[in-house]
């Protein structure tokens, strides 16, 4: 049976990991049914637009972010990863 090409697998989302292959947790869905998945369970990106600190706790300030796109990088970050790669 030839599989529509605008088909994609999806998770359940009971399951949602994406290295299970079990096909019990599997479904034939298209990219709307993925981005309603997605946005049910949070993953859109819109998530991270409500976060006020990086990873590592810095805030995330008018002072202390780049612009890139559609995302952001602390610049704390970014000068500690310079600092350590300039001294090694």
């Amino acid at each position: 049976m030839p599989i529509d090409s605008k088909l994609c697998v999806l998770h359940k989302n009971t399951c949602n990991n994406k290295n299970c292959f079990n096909p019990k947790h599997l479904y034939l869905g298209n990219q709307s049914d993925n981005l309603q998945d997605a946005t049910k369970l949070g993953k859109t990106g819109q998530h991270n637009r409500n976060k006020t600190h990086c990873p590592k706790g810095h805030e995330y300030t008018k002072e202390n972010t780049y612009k890139n796109g559609n995302g952001r990088k602390c610049k704390t970050c970014v000068l500690e990863r310079y600092h350590l790669k300039s001294s090694a």
